[in-house]
């Protein structure tokens, strides 16, 4: 029993990780968000079942997005449907909240890219509490507790834009 208990417990400290799978032209993604304890997480995408590109420095912890009836904090979504998915990430970025990232595929390069919010960040801030919703048509709306109106944000080409 004290085992059992023991075991459980290395457990729940270790790191967390999510995997995701999807298809992009002819290539077969693997997404793979590990969530060290304490660390930094990282973003793995793994192109036809090779390593080919790691994006760290994520944040603390996932956050969720809701999307249609479902919550999760990572996933591929065609935003702006022209045929392509891009992905989307929630993070909690400590002190003060979180983020919502965004990669959008590079056709040239075969590669994912970092989508840069219109400040030049690489992620939408999030507030403490806010919830996150990905709408029909690729428009993402933050609602915090602290003023009533959510934020909305339409995506635009390789980028969230805020309406």
């Amino acid at each position: 029993m004290i085992l059992r208990i023991f075991l459980n417990i290395a457990l729940a400290l270790t790191a967390q990780a999510e995997e995701f799978k999807f298809r992009i032209e002819n290539f077969e993604v693997r997404l793979e968000l590990k969530a060290p304890p304490d660390k930094e997480m990282k973003l793995d995408v793994h192109i036809n079942g090779k390593l080919r590109q790691t994006f760290s420095g994520l944040g603390r912890g996932l956050g969720v997005v809701k999307q249609k009836e479902k919550e999760e904090s990572l996933f591929a979504a065609d935003l702006d449907r022209d045929g392509t998915e891009e992905i989307l990430l929630r993070t909690k970025l400590p002190p003060a909240g979180g983020g919502v990232w965004a990669f959008y595929w590079d056709r040239e390069k075969k590669l994912f890219a970092h989508s840069l919010n219109e400040n030049g960040d690489r992620y939408i801030p999030v507030p403490s509490g806010a919830s996150v919703e990905l709408a029909e048509g690729g428009e993402l709306r933050i609602s915090s507790n602290r003023n009533g109106k959510p934020k909305l944000y339409r995506w635009q080409g390789k980028r969230f834009l805020e309406k």
